[in-house]
């Protein structure tokens, strides 16, 4: 599977793409931190209050995880269609 880096070069991978478990949220966490934010209460919050509801994809090379996509379900509501 071609892959392509962050310096827009492409290589050829092994790596996989699955479903992530709570075994893999510590490699996910420290990607958050690289990310977003390295604040541990804001971490611990969203690992502990929203983690739990998302459905997270990783991409997984040499038994190590290097990228994720979290989805969160929602349910969208509107004052003109809520009765």
């Amino acid at each position: 599977m071609p892959l392509i880096t962050t310096n827009g070069t492409i290589r050829e991978t092994t790596g996989i793409i699955r479903i992530a478990t709570p075994e893999d949220y510590p490699w996910i966490r420290r990607i958050w931190e690289k990310i977003f934010t390295t604040d541990k209460q804001y971490l611990d919050t969203i690992f502990a209050e929203v983690f739990p509801y998302c459905k997270s994809y990783i991409y997984v090379e040499n038994n190590e995880v290097l990228s994720v996509a979290s989805l969160l379900p929602m349910q969208l509501h509107s004052p003109q269609t809520d009765s």
